[in-house]
């Protein structure tokens, strides 16, 4: 028990060679020293094994899980958690990279508030100076903003509202072990895109007390590579209903007397209720991609609003292109 940390930082590797120095130099120059970091390399084939290699014998705070193959994300953030001794866990991607306090402010958050889940703000940031990376991360940031800050306890009650309030995304939280283990908590075992929405769903079914603060600890890297392209949109959807079954699936298992109800919240949140309602999803479509936004009826473009036009909001409705004055845009 000599050799336990009080965090555990998981860190997935796979073809980040560009950035993982980044990522690493971030994790051991933190201000809290107390910790190790668990580097699972995922069969990346690139130069990202040698850098690990290069900080496990610089650092010996650094450990590395090799997967036998590419197994994805999700495996391996669970590879990392059955080798992990912290009393947190804390899960970052490989490509970002944390503010020097950031570990030691959400370890004083989640002592002193005794929550089993603390949250440090994130800030997103583009990889290359171009419109469309520019326009994500202002939207990033903008959804980031959104979210909800303070000390929260989470219930069957205001289980969906406060699950997609919150960050959904794994990184940037710091868990309990305690927390993770007493509850089975565990990431779909599949190579899937949205693994983290499936594994937020089941922590809170759990109903942990949740602490979010105001400090900006992840640098979150938009970079053109992690876009999710036309080709892949499809198994993107299959994937994120494949990790919403899953979530059902622990519910279940959790506690069958408010399962039906946990399971009601997510199916009639707007967030997801097209992907279980496929006759209104069949009906009603919108979506927000780089600078459009269109609404589509039975597959008939209906609306659509192209943000950069000669400092003018285009309107496309039923195939006609409408002009509208600046002031008026929204309305309908």
């Amino acid at each position: 028990m000599g050799n336990c940390k009080k965090i555990s930082v998981i860190v997935p590797v796979y073809k980040v060679e560009k950035y993982l120095r980044e990522c690493l130099d971030s994790i051991v120059n933190q201000t809290f020293k107390d910790i190790e970091i668990i580097c699972v390399d995922d069969c990346g084939n690139d130069g990202s094994e040698k850098i690990l290699e290069e900080y496990c014998h610089i650092d010996n705070r650094v450990k590395i899980v090799h997967n036998s193959e590419n197994k994805g994300l999700a495996i391996s953030r669970n590879a990392g958690m059955d080798v992990s001794s912290g009393d947190y866990i804390f899960f970052l991607d490989a490509d970002d990279y944390i503010l020097p306090e950031t570990l030691e402010k959400l370890y004083q958050k989640a002592e002193t508030s005794g929550a089993d889940i603390a949250i440090s703000k994130t800030k997103a940031f583009a990889d290359s100076d171009t419109k469309d990376l520019t326009e994500r991360v202002k939207i990033t940031n903008q959804n980031i903003e959104g979210h909800l800050r303070g000390l929260y306890k989470i219930t069957s009650e205001n289980f969906i509202t406060m699950a997609t309030n919150l960050s959904v995304m794994s990184w940037g939280k710091l868990f309990s072990s305690k927390f993770i283990k007493e509850n089975g908590l565990r990431f779909i075992e599949q190579n899937a895109i949205h693994e983290d929405v499936g594994f937020w769903l089941k922590a809170c079914s759990c109903f942990p007390t949740v602490v979010s603060t105001e400090d900006i600890g992840v640098m979150y890297r938009i970079r053109s590579g992690s876009i999710i392209s036309t080709h892949k949109r499809k198994k993107s959807k299959q994937d994120l209903i494949s990790n919403l079954h899953s979530a059902f699936t622990y519910f279940d298992e959790k506690n069958k007397d408010i399962a039906d109800d946990l399971k009601s919240q997510v199916k009639t949140n707007e967030c997801f209720c097209s992907l279980f309602d496929k006759r209104i999803g069949f009906l009603y479509r919108e979506r927000l991609l780089k600078d459009n936004k269109l609404i589509s009826i039975l597959g008939i473009p209906v609306y659509r609003e192209k943000i950069n036009r000669d400092k003018k909001k285009v309107y496309k409705v039923f195939g006609i292109k409408v002009y509208i004055k600046k002031r008026n845009c929204g309305k309908q």
